[in-house]
């Protein structure tokens, strides 16, 4: 239901309870294992969110099982808003908000419930001579070691589904050194590049060069050498940890400008075998994973830092208007039970092209206005999808 400008929150929530393991973890009561309700950080909700963002996936699993049998009721995200709006006052009903910012917050307060490392002592801040000496390890073992310090404080079925990792690398252009940054992420901004009316749509790999793509500083002063630099050094982002879910957003909006005009390029995305290999950190050299085998004593390997990177669409929230602060949100989900896609939008579901190919179900889920796609990773590169039911 649409309590008053919350298709935001219906897109959103639609969403997650379309995302695989999160779903079946939230309606069947297992979360309950793990509420925290001693976390500093969730001291607004202590469990309380986790457990009515649970009961809402519940009754939507419920109603789309009736609605095979032609009886389906709208269930109201009131009581999910309302514990929002009491942790953090800027989701009042009549308000129309941005879906992207929702996920980011209902993600990070879902995360404080279920944290069940909220109590573990805290990673040490590394000294200058720790890092210097971070810099000379292989970065897949830096990455790896980097992660381990991340969960410390920080691991839940929020994390372990959604949570991804990449590295914010400066070179001095003078003397070669690098400076590299660990960040831990739960979804990825993208930016749309311009696009010529007369060429092909740019299509979401295009989108990923970009992320990855060096950039040069304006400024830059080096640590090691002292010399500062203008317009030659280089940033580079490089993904080094893909979570079995990841959420990619495309940046539809100036984050400067809220009025200004959305940016309507239609992306192609694929809906299924969307490989994210070419933009993660490559397999290690042969000398590295000699060095590593060395270093990694004790340390456990992570499957998210391993190839492939093959990726299935299950879920594409759209944005329907022309700014941020107008318009409208709707959800096309893929039913777990037949595969096939459904709109959401609000309280009516409707099917999505029951019998397209995969081509024109493309085209249709990536158009000028999908704003997220929600993407779950294959178990295997040559696994077969389901994508429409077919």
């Amino acid at each position: 239901m649409n309590l008053g400008m919350t298709c935001y929150a219906n897109s959103i929530l639609q969403a997650i309870s379309a995302t695989p393991v999160l779903s079946t973890y939230l309606w069947s009561g297992e979360f309950r294992r793990d509420v925290q309700t001693d976390n500093p950080a969730a001291v607004e909700s202590r469990g309380l969110l986790a457990g009515i963002v649970a009961s809402l996936v519940k009754d939507l699993r419920r109603n789309s099982d009736m609605a095979r049998g032609g009886k389906c009721e709208s269930v109201s995200p009131r009581d999910v808003i309302a514990m929002c709006n009491r942790i953090r006052p800027q989701w009042p009903l009549g308000e129309q908000q941005d879906a992207k910012e929702f996920f980011d917050f209902l993600s990070e307060h879902l995360h404080h419930d279920l944290n069940t490392h909220s109590g573990m002592v805290m990673a040490h801040k590394l000294t200058p001579e720790e890092e210097r000496r971070r810099e000379t390890w292989p970065t897949r073992y830096a990455a790896v070691v980097e992660w381990t310090r991340s969960t410390k404080t920080d691991k839940s079925k929020l994390s372990d589904l959604f949570f991804g990792q990449h590295i914010s690398r400066v070179q001095c252009s003078d003397c070669g050194a690098t400076s590299t940054t660990f960040e831990v992420w739960s979804s990825l901004s993208i930016e749309i590049p311009e696009w010529d009316p007369r060429g092909a749509k740019p299509t979401l790999h295009d989108c990923m060069r970009s992320y990855g793509g060096a950039e040069r500083l304006e400024a830059y002063t080096c640590e090691r050498c002292h010399v500062a630099t203008r317009g030659s050094s280089t940033k580079q982002i490089l993904l080094t940890r893909m979570p079995p879910i990841v959420v990619v957003h495309l940046k539809r909006f100036s984050m400067f400008d809220a009025n200004a005009a959305k940016v309507r390029t239609a992306v192609s995305c694929p809906m299924e075998g969307m490989d994210f290999g070419p933009y993660v950190l490559p397999p290690p050299t042969a000398e590295e994973t000699a060095r590593m085998n060395n270093l990694a004593a004790g340390l456990a390997p992570d499957t998210c830092m391993s190839p492939p990177f093959v990726y299935d669409a299950f879920a594409v929230v759209k944005h329907k208007g022309n700014s941020l602060h107008a318009g409208h949100y709707v959800a096309d989900c893929r039913d777990a039970a037949t595969g096939r896609w459904k709109e959401y939008n609000d309280e009516r579901a409707t099917e999505v092209m029951a019998r397209a190919s995969p081509a024109e179900l493309q085209r249709f889920l990536s158009d000028g206005e999908a704003y997220m796609v929600f993407y779950q990773r294959r178990a295997s590169p040559n696994a077969n999808p389901v994508v429409n039911g077919a």
